[in-house]
């Protein structure tokens, strides 16, 4: 009888933990990348990339999003699945060798896709975009009302064609809060 009211006196607060507002929840280390996928932007031709686990001495294994666009297209992502029953912001670090503008891209419910944007220089920095019209303030598809329709299904974080024809961008430590 004492185990499983031990295991219920320890489990308790850790659930809570993970559900109170305004706290990080890790949602991927960014160390497994088979759960990342590609997208040159197929309907703007011409761009190419790659998705890799990287290695950088300073935070250890993230994603590498290698892009190309000597031959033309609009955008290259990295896009990985969600399965989200809440949250308030996206929060990722990132830092690009390579001087284009990011942005992130998130699909909800209803098949929306919500667009916000970030900046990313050499150094490693944290990026915290709210999931609202602050954060996101682009939106088109599904419901299209810039409202976010839970549980969301998919994020998108990738970079725009400019200054730069080539470049990667590294991503670490994907959470919601």
């Amino acid at each position: 009888m004492r185990c499983p009211v031990l295991l219920a006196a320890l489990l308790v607060p850790a659930l809570s933990w993970a559900q109170s507002p305004g706290q990080e929840a890790l949602l991927d280390r960014t160390d497994n990348i088979a759960l990342w996928s590609l997208d040159p932007g197929r309907e703007f031709p011409g761009a190419d990339g790659k998705v890799s686990l990287a290695a950088e001495a300073a935070v250890g294994p993230c994603v590498r999003l290698d892009y190309s666009f000597a031959g033309g297209g609009n955008y290259v992502t990295a896009a990985r699945a969600l399965a989200l029953p809440q949250a308030s912001a996206v929060v990722f670090s990132v830092r690009q060798e390579g001087n284009n503008r990011g942005f992130v891209r998130v699909a909800d419910a209803s098949g929306q896709e919500h667009m916000g944007g970030y900046t990313a220089g050499a150094e490693w920095q944290r990026v915290t975009l709210p999931l609202d019209e602050k954060g996101f303030p682009g939106h088109y598809g599904g419901q299209n009302d810039g409202r976010f329709a839970f549980p969301l299904k998919r994020i998108i974080i990738g970079v725009h064609k400019g200054a730069s024809l080539t470049g990667a961008v590294f991503i670490k430590n994907l959470a919601f809060v």
